[in-house]
């Protein structure tokens, strides 16, 4: 059975370096929903994610990002599948069902001075950190993510450096 493990969390947390790490240890392919969003976007002639949920609406594209997600996860030989940034309850709900006990979710969390550093880094200068996070996290919120946090296996505050977090996690993966 294959083992799905998600990362999520707010913005600036470090998921995404967090998921990268451990797929790089582990050798394990590691994909973002949102990411194989984008890509089916631009593919389909809308040059974003944000494009698609505009022009189709909320719940096909959800559907489509959910079925996007499922097939990349059964071309996956590999027996783990890291999963970057899930914020969708629905989507977290389905892949429960399908993989039941098989889906590990790590909840990142961040003090504020690395999510602001994280920030003033990804817009590479000044900006208005928490009008950006509240941008970013709003829409996450609204999707379910604290319905995904509260079932989460694991909860991991990403402070003391990448590597230790990940060999904390990897104890417990």
């Amino acid at each position: 059975m294959k083992r799905i493990i998600i990362f999520t969390g707010l913005s600036a947390t470090g998921k995404s370096s967090l998921a990268k790490l451990l797929a790089k240890e582990i050798q394990a392919p590691e994909i973002s929903p949102n990411d194989l969003l984008e890509a089916y976007a631009k593919k389909s002639g809308v040059q974003t994610a944000r494009a698609l949920f505009e022009n189709k609406g909320i719940e096909k594209t959800r559907k489509i990002r959910s079925r996007l997600l499922f097939s990349f996860i059964q071309k996956q030989k590999a027996s783990v599948v890291i999963v970057d940034g899930l914020y969708d309850y629905a989507l977290f709900s389905q892949l429960k069902k399908k993989y039941a006990k098989g889906v590990f979710v790590v909840d990142v969390t961040a003090n504020r001075s690395l999510r602001k550093a994280m920030v003033l880094k990804r817009l590479k200068g000044e900006a208005n950190v928490k009008k950006y996070l509240k941008q970013r996290n709003e829409p996450k919120l609204s999707d379910g993510l604290l319905k995904i946090k509260r079932e989460a296996n694991i909860s991991i505050r990403n402070n003391s450096g990448l590597q230790k977090t990940v060999a904390h996690l990897r104890a417990h993966v």
